[in-house]
This record gives C-alpha cells, sequence and structure tokens, in this order.
C-alpha cells in the first residue's frame, strides 16, 4: 500500500504540474498567461493535489480495487466479459463519483473554503466531470481489468490518473468550463431557453 500511496502522490502531482504548464493562471488578471508560466514551481496547489494523491487515491484506490476483483470473483467466472463488465459498473458507478467529488471538495477545503462551500464545489463540478470522464475510463478500465494482475491495477489507473488529474486541476481553475463546452456545442438547458422566451 506504502508504494501505491507513494507513487499516487507523485503522479497526481505530477497531474497539477502539467496543467500549470500548459494553462497557466495569472492569479493577478484570473486569466491565463505567459507570466504565469514562470511561477511553475511546487506550488501549495501542486502539494495538496499530491496529498490527495497520496492519501485518498492511494488507499482507497488499493482497497477498492482488491475488493471489487473479490467481489465479483464470488459472482462471476475469473475473467470472463461479465466479470470485467461488473468491475467496470462499479468502478464507474461508485468509485469515480466518490473520488471526483472527494477531490473537488478536498481542493475548496485546501484553497481556504468552508464545508458549505466544499459541497457546493463538489456538486457543481462532480457531474461534468463524470460525463467527461465516461468516454475514457470505462473503456481503460476494461483493458486493465482483463488484461492485467489486481495487484497492478492500481499502478495501470495511475497512469490514467496523470490525465485525469491534469483534466481535474484544469476544472477545478475554470469557471464554468461545461457551460462554455455546451454553448460551443449549440446545447443549451431548459432553463435557458425559458428565459429567452
Amino acid at each position: 500500500m506504502l508504494t501505491n500511496m507513494a507513487t499516487s502522490a507523485v503522479i497526481w502531482s505530477s497531474g497539477d504540474l502539467i496543467q500549470q504548464s500548459l494553462f497557466p493562471v495569472d492569479k493577478s488578471k484570473g486569466t491565463t498567461g505567459a507570466a504565469a508560466a514562470s511561477s511553475l514551481a511546487l506550488t501549495r496547489s501542486t502539494l495538496a493535489t499530491g496529498i490527495f494523491g497520496g492519501i485518498f487515491v492511494g488507499t482507497t484506490g488499493t482497497l477498492w480495487y482488491r475488493s471489487i476483483d473479490t467481489h465479483a470473483a464470488k459472482l462471476f467466472r475469473i475473467n470472463t466479459p461479465a466479470f470485467i463488465a461488473y468491475k467496470i459498473l462499479l468502478d464507474t458507478v461508485l468509485y469515480g463519483p466518490l473520488y471526483v467529488a472527494a477531490f473537488f471538495m478536498y481542493s475548496d477545503l485546501t484553497s481556504g473554503g468552508t464545508l458549505a462551500s466544499a459541497i457546493k464545489c463538489a456538486q457543481k463540478e462532480t457531474l461534468p466531470v463524470l460525463l467527461a470522464e465516461i468516454v475514457f475510463w470505462p473503456p481503460y478500465q476494461a483493458f486493465n481489468f482483463s488484461k492485467v494482475p489486481v495487484r497492478h491495477h492500481l499502478n495501470v489507473v495511475n497512469f490514467g490518473c496523470l490525465l485525469d488529474s491534469t483534466f481535474l486541476c484544469w476544472a477545478r481553475q475554470q469557471t464554468d468550463w461545461f457551460g462554455d463546452l455546451a454553448k460551443r456545442l449549440g446545447v443549451t438547458r431548459d432553463d435557458d431557453n425559458r428565459k429567452k422566451n
């Protein structure tokens, strides 16, 4: 478990650093800018993200992947399509929402937020992020669960988490990325249409 915790901490910190280098935020202006790129130092955000990765993802992920494998093996023959699909379903429906909500709550709290603001942040961000992540994680986990031994599941997940943590850190810095994307795609919510009428 300690190896998984250390690996998770490094990968999640790296995701935050990648996000900072690709999309630097000029805190004084609240926009991205080249001036902020020079501040690619190990920031409070990077340390906090690494701690989240190490303590939360490293421990819960290790226990989670062991437990779903054991549970699925009681219901299905190991490595059958039903066994793998069941593990993907559990991972997508249970663990995905848990760690995404936990990430946004933790990020808000470590940035000086209150418990109420952390809950509000998680409520606002979790569903849009999960909708975006459903494109990546189920196929990725299908490979992981079918080809990789259980003891290495979290290591394979951590590789995917490098991309995921970069995305989560980017989403954390945005005001309404999902709303902006919906507008660009021409998708509006029903309440937006009612306001126009």
